[in-house]
């Protein structure tokens, strides 16, 4: 049915995403590991949302198709402020690169932030220091300003 619908909408399962927790993954059932398989024939993405704060299980992670990990808001936080857990997340980053997921660090509301990120060597960042929300098509200006400025 969804192939059905994204036919008749002229949409490119590649244009979407589906964010889940680790908990959820963890605990879904057989029916819905099926049809998650089933989105990724299509292209659809999958991304484990809030790393780091639920039950993570990396062998059911990598049992389904994952493309990108989205590590909680708290994880630039502790690696800020301390260096062994910067280097436990930076070993998380490079154990999900291993294993060709994307790493995305959410929470990204500073300078410091986004150096932390970049220093854990995250392929996405998220948060206010990037771009804070918008309601209206504003982001469309803020896309066109990216580009010919070449942030």
């Amino acid at each position: 049915k969804f192939k059905i619908l994204l036919k008749e909408e002229k949409v490119e399962g590649s244009w979407i995403s589906i964010k889940m927790t680790e908990t959820a993954i963890t605990t879904m059932n057989s029916i819905a590991e099926r049809n998650l398989k089933m989105l990724k024939e299509l292209n659809v993405s999958i991304i484990v949302d809030d790393y780091g704060i639920g039950y993570g299980n990396i062998e059911r992670i990598m049992a389904l198709p994952v493309m990108q990990i989205n590590f909680a808001k708290s994880f630039l936080r502790m690696a800020g402020n301390s260096k062994r857990m910067m280097n436990v997340i930076s070993g998380l980053v490079n154990m999900f690169h291993d294993i060709s997921l994307f790493v995305c660090a959410s929470g990204v509301d500073t300078p410091e932030d986004k150096d932390i990120a970049e220093e854990l060597g995250c392929d996405y960042l998220i948060g206010n220091y990037m771009c804070r929300p918008v309601s209206d098509n504003s982001y469309v200006d803020r896309i066109d300003e990216y580009f010919e400025k070449g942030y």
